[in-house]
């Protein structure tokens, strides 16, 4: 019933974007961030929102192709992308929308955003009762992050739908991998929730445990390289008490994600660094962009894989 009210919501509602916007913005209120953060999470959502709608209303990927040709603020551009993947998988279900194209589309002809399509794919899973079910069909044999879907799906689920002052959010009954995979993605999204609220990020590591706990701070660590962009010598992760290499693994791949994105973007940020943080930003990702020693199974478990081998590697990183 809850599934297809929102359902329902969101066919209502997705020609008017001001309406997303405001529920958007209602929703961010509600998180335990600074007011400084809180202004970037919104225009990081209200660009979701446009491109969720506008290409909901193209019903191609025309708008998207445009925004990103645009003069549009490119620090952006990454979250308008994930909204149109969210729109391009809607409309492959609902009968509302018709589109001549899917998220796949989107990969052909905007690789290197990638990494934000497949979380994008997967924030549709999220409206599904049984989330990481339908998802298989989103994970593709031959990138292992096609497994980023399940990551979207966790991070959908809780941004739209945990409850503060805690936002816990349950774990599926699924594999480890995937729920490694569900629980980076809830970490993702934690630091949107509650930043370096430590008693809210303490309370989720002791929930998910400690099997799962590095892989919360690996996604603390994503969201604050992709979309805080902070410095390698930040205080966050000291501030956060995360598991060092867990943090830099996530920290490095959403670095590497941004430098694919939007390279002049991250041009300019490196630019902003010392010259040793400069370095070390540099050095995190050289090792991100080697290749898994493995690539012959199941996405969901290459990725795990290939995170334990860059938390390994970066247990020796000494960030100065």
């Amino acid at each position: 019933m809850m599934g297809a009210l929102r359902l329902n919501e969101t066919q209502a509602s997705a020609s008017h974007p001001g309406i997303l916007k405001w529920i958007v913005a209602r929703r961010v209120a509600a998180f335990r961030c600074s007011p400084t953060d809180r202004r970037l999470v919104v225009k990081i959502a209200s660009t979701f929102v446009s491109g969720f709608s506008e290409t909901i209303v193209a019903g191609d990927l025309s708008a998207s192709i445009r925004y990103v040709e645009s003069n549009n603020e490119e620090f952006f551009k990454p979250f308008y992308i994930e909204g149109a993947s969210l729109a391009l998988a809607a409309s492959r279900v609902l009968p509302v929308f018709k589109a001549s194209a899917g998220p796949s589309d989107l990969l052909y002809h905007l690789p290197g955003f990638k990494h934000v399509i497949y979380a994008g794919w997967g924030w549709w899973h999220a409206f599904m009762p049984r989330a990481i079910r339908g998802l298989q069909n989103s994970i593709d044999a031959t990138d292992i992050f096609s497994a980023l879907t399940i990551d979207g799906a966790a991070f959908a689920r809780a941004f739209l739908f945990a409850r503060p002052p805690y936002f816990d959010l349950r774990l599926p009954p699924v594999s480890t991998a995937k729920k490694r995979l569900w629980v980076q993605g809830y970490g993702r999204a934690l630091w949107f929730l509650a930043t370096a609220n430590v008693s809210i990020i303490e309370r989720q590591r002791r929930r998910v445990g400690s099997e799962l706990s590095a892989d919360l701070d690996s996604g603390l660590g994503l969201a604050s390289g992709f979309a805080g962009m902070v410095s390698p010598t930040s205080s966050f992760l000291t501030t956060i008490r995360a598991d060092k290499s867990a943090y830099l693994q996530g920290y490095a791949f959403g670095l590497t994600a941004r430098a694919m994105s939007t390279p002049a973007t991250f041009s300019c940020w490196l630019l902003s660094l010392t010259p040793s943080e400069k370095q070390n930003a540099q050095r995190l990702i050289s090792r991100c962009l080697i290749e898994p020693r493995s690539i012959n199974a199941c996405p969901t478990n290459v990725y795990t894989k290939w995170q334990d081998e860059l938390r390994a590697d970066f247990q020796q990183y000494e960030i100065t």
